[in-house]
């Protein structure tokens, strides 16, 4: 019986996840969406299925609405487009502590290394940098990707925690 409801599970998501790839949207409309497809190279690409929110945990995978500095950077240099929400992982809640090394550049996120920020982007054009410690204030969040080139709390800081819109968990990745 539970390998059934598993398959079916599986089906049903594989479908709704197809279907948002080829009407080519990575999220259907906010507060409908069960499923959602990652197509980015930040957190592995596939599929993700919506959870209740709950309470929030470091390592939680989480929809959200990027501040709007680091939406019209993104945007201007094409990584996204102006309404599109973001998916990323939590680094670091109210209190944690995050760094970019001065010299090395290595991104830590309480004590645990992340990855290196860059200078310069894949296309040799300048990134934003954060360089110091700095710890994450009351009612915000660190967002961080898995992937080593992701544009993450690297480069943007935090994010109010009001601006997630989903906790969401992988069901079908590494496409």
């Amino acid at each position: 019986m539970r390998l059934r409801f598993c398959a079916v599970l599986f089906l049903w998501a594989t479908v709704l996840g197809l279907a948002a790839v080829l009407r080519g949207n990575r999220f259907l409309p906010e507060d409908t969406w069960l499923i959602c497809w990652n197509d980015s190279g930040s957190v592995p690409r596939g599929i993700y299925l919506r959870v209740p929110i709950g309470m929030l945990a470091e390592g939680d995978y989480v929809v959200f609405l990027p501040n709007e500095l680091s939406k019209r950077f993104s945007v201007a240099r094409g990584w996204s487009k102006p309404e599109e929400l973001w998916l990323k992982q939590i680094g670091a809640l109210p209190g944690g502590i995050y760094s970019v090394h001065c010299v090395s550049l290595q991104f830590f996120a309480n004590g645990r290394y992340v990855g290196q920020a860059a200078l310069r982007d894949s296309e040799d054009r300048p990134m934003p940098e954060l360089r110091g410690e700095y710890t994450v204030p009351e009612g915000e969040f660190l967002p961080v990707g898995s992937n080593p080139r992701s544009f993450d709390g690297r480069y943007t800081g935090t994010v109010p925690l009001t601006h997630i819109r989903a906790k969401v968990i992988p069901l079908l990745t590494g496409f």
